[in-house]
């Protein structure tokens, strides 16, 4: 039986527009990111959805809260969803690691992101396979269902290569980053994931509320 999984980036981020990396660190969502979720949220609101799932860190969880509201769904937080830890540099702005590794950032951070590892920090690919692992074991307990999952950028980028069959030495310039409230799909059945949406934000492009990001 086959399980739609609706994945959702959180909102704009105070990390995002302070020019910082995050990582695991907790940031707040801005208000335009909490409108950025009440958006995607009505866009998503007639799907058959039946559980929401979601990352433990704040800007996750806000971002589930328009969703809850409008499918009359609990949110239930899995530790396995959270980003990416970047070690040395969660908290960071992304001038001053460009200033202090220039020989990782922002060049090779970018084009190699898939075998990608901050100082200090969780591997892209063994975030990807973290997220991948808790993701699979949402889908198994909803067979023949579908359901929502608000997470970030990071693991849903490397998450998706995964799926698609991207290696992880192709996956800088494969892939994007997510935008920001932006919705992707995949389908679970038989144990196998195949990619349907990635990345899709037109409503948000429509009322002009798309944050043009890297991460």
């Amino acid at each position: 039986m086959k399980t739609i999984i609706y994945l959702v980036r959180h909102g704009e981020s105070e990390a995002n527009i302070q020019g910082v990396f995050a990582g695991s660190a907790e940031y707040l969502l801005t208000e335009r990111g909490i409108k950025q979720a009440q958006i995607t949220a009505r866009v998503l609101s007639k799907a058959p959805i039946v559980a929401i799932y979601s990352s433990p860190l704040s800007r996750a969880r806000k971002t589930a809260e328009p969703f809850s509201s409008l499918l009359h769904l609990p949110v239930a937080v899995i530790d396995g969803l959270r980003e990416i830890y970047c070690g040395e540099w969660e908290g960071v702005s992304y001038d001053k690691i460009a200033e202090n590794y220039p020989d990782l950032f922002p060049e090779l951070w970018y084009h190699d992101f898939g075998e990608a590892t901050a100082p200090g920090g969780e591997s892209i690919l063994d975030g990807g396979k973290r997220f991948y692992g808790a993701v699979e074991e949402i889908a198994k307990k909803h067979p023949g269902e579908a359901v929502l999952i608000t997470a970030h950028a990071g693991v849903i980028r490397s998450f998706y290569g995964m799926v698609s069959g991207i290696l992880p030495k192709d996956l800088g310039l494969a892939l994007h980053f997510p935008t920001n409230a932006s919705y992707s799909v995949v389908s679970y059945e038989n144990g196998c994931f195949k990619p349907i949406i990635y990345s899709e934000d037109s409503e948000l492009k429509k009322q002009d509320m798309v944050t043009s990001l890297e991460e």
